[in-house]
């Protein structure tokens, strides 16, 4: 939908035939079976993972090498890239900032 933020899409979804316009819209960009992972959490990953991965377990040990599959893409092998944003990050040593220690509160 070529779409910035999801709310213009959200007042198209609470008007009467909002949904049929946005998958007729989708089947003409030849979009409308295109998968996408979306967090119902709304978890800002650029406050946590963006930047890079977990430490690394020894190298050439059976912990590194599950650890360095985590790191990849499954199809392509490819690392995933990592982000150079400045967000702040917030992990478990600060629980009350930190977003993705929130689940199993859920």
């Amino acid at each position: 939908l070529d779409q910035h933020t999801y709310s213009d899409v959200a007042v198209s979804l609470t008007s009467p035939g909002g949904l049929t316009d946005i998958m007729a819209c989708l089947q003409r960009q030849s979009r409308l079976d295109m998968t996408f992972w979306i967090c119902a959490f709304s978890i800002n990953q650029h406050a946590s993972i963006c930047g890079g991965f977990a430490k690394a377990p020894d190298k050439g040990s059976s912990a590194w090498a599950a650890w360095d599959r985590s790191t990849r893409n499954t199809v392509t092998g490819q690392k995933y890239p990592t982000c150079n944003c400045t967000e702040r990050k917030c992990f478990n040593d600060q629980p009350d900032l930190c977003e993705m220690n929130k689940f199993d509160d859920v």
